[in-house]
């Protein structure tokens, strides 16, 4: 199957020359068509909810889709986003999970609601960013939501936009926020299955530690407020998480122009797998149709390793005017993918770009592919092993006139 998002890695700063095929040039310039528009009667999955996808959350292939790329109301998945910039946020230093969220008159108003998710915050606590974090996580708290949006930002305005920035760069290309919690039933609020899964595998692979606050089944805030209150804990809104093996999140939605909405992912072994499910009828056909897509994928594929962080290709890079003319590569990154059970391994190609000494250890030179049925399912970068410097006037004079002697006696 095709990769969930490439982002236009080729793009960064990474141009192909005059001497390479349109064929190639099309493989990275262009996003990927999806790999299925719509599911089949050969998937074996009878899905019912109007809009889903499968993928496999090392690689990002996409295992099963149906719908994927149709704009739909997120409800509360948006939430996503909000974690992933919160996660952003304390991971660049800005904020500590330990400073104090005030609790702004516009996140209490979403508690004095009484209609919608809620972490019943109230302006006389202090609660902490690690709490806020889980009151989102557990009961997809929107008053939480909302205080770490305005805490994070200094506005809801401020907070929207870098939504919406974070969007753009992921190439979440369905994608549009008016708000943080995603009570908006607005047109102009959207997203999709497939961005919902790109959205998540980056929140995932980028932030690991957000499985410690999805995969809670449960959480309970323990300050005098609250034992005034008598407030009993909060039960998750992931009523899969303690059923179904290996689950632990990923975030749910509803709203009446939504549905019933779901994000999940799952670890078996060594294979993680991630599901959208989006417009679903009731909360139990929700819950059965993600269980589906898991199934289908667990019962169907197994992950494999093809590539190991540090191997060297089986090509070298050839360097223009340099000392050492081609160089050893290795791979950038470990890569695994998954595999249809019974199917052929798949297989490697090595796609380099232009390039001109001098060129300096670690410099990316091209592209490690993995491939299965003429399609791209997984890639790393590949990058120089040592550096190699600019060959002498004169080596580069005496190569050149060789090079035209080797051409002359070629053409007779």
């Amino acid at each position: 199957m095709l990769l969930l998002n490439m982002r236009n890695r080729w793009n960064k700063g990474i141009v192909f020359g005059c001497s390479t095929t349109a064929l190639v040039c099309s493989l990275f310039i262009q996003a990927p068509a999806t790999a299925r528009a719509a599911a089949s009667s050969s998937d074996g999955v009878s899905f019912d909810a109007p809009a889903g996808i499968l993928v496999d959350a090392s690689s990002g292939q996409i295992l099963w889709a149906k719908n994927e790329n149709d704009q739909r109301s997120p409800a509360s998945t948006t939430k996503l986003m909000t974690l992933y910039l919160a996660e952003q946020a304390i991971q660049s230093g800005k904020f500590k999970k330990t400073d104090i969220v005030p609790v702004t008159p516009e996140a209490y108003q979403l508690t004095a609601q009484g209609d919608s998710s809620s972490g019943w915050l109230d302006p006389k606590e202090k609660i902490d960013l690690d709490t806020m974090l889980k009151l989102i996580c557990v009961p997809s708290g929107n008053d939480a939501a909302e205080a770490v949006a305005q805490f994070l930002a200094g506005d809801d305005i401020q907070f929207v936009k870098e939504m919406n920035d974070a969007a753009a760069k992921m190439g979440l290309t369905n994608t549009h926020y008016l708000d943080a919690h995603g009570l908006t039933d607005d047109p102009a609020h959207h997203t999709s299955a497939k961005d919902l899964a790109i959205l998540a595998r980056d929140l995932i692979t980028t932030f690991p530690d957000i499985l410690t606050y999805t995969s809670m089944q449960s959480v309970e805030i323990q300050d005098d407020f609250r034992k005034s209150q008598n407030l009993k804990p909060f039960q998750n809104t992931n009523e899969l998480l303690g059923k179904y093996p290996g689950m632990d999140g990923l975030k749910t939605g509803f709203t009446d122009q939504a549905g019933y909405c779901l994000v999940a992912t799952a670890k078996r072994d060594n294979m993680r797998l991630i599901s959208v499910e989006l417009g679903a009828a009731t909360n139990s056909l929700r819950q059965s149709e993600s269980t589906k897509l898991l199934d289908y994928g667990f019962a169907n594929y197994q992950e494999q390793k093809v590539v190991s962080a540090g191997e060297i290709a089986d090509k070298t890079a050839a360097v223009d005017k340099g000392a050492a003319v081609a160089i050893p590569v290795v791979a950038a990154h470990d890569v695994s993918v998954a595999l249809q059970k019974g199917s052929a391994a798949p297989t490697k190609n090595d796609v380099f770009v232009p390039v001109t000494a001098p060129v300096k250890a670690g410099q990316k030179v091209g592209e490690l592919q993995v491939m299965q049925n003429g399609q791209v399912i997984a890639y790393t970068d590949l990058l120089a092993q040592k550096a190699d410097d600019k060959a002498s006037w004169i080596s580069l004079f005496f190569r050149s006139v060789f090079g035209g002697i080797a051409s002359l006696f070629h053409k007779l």
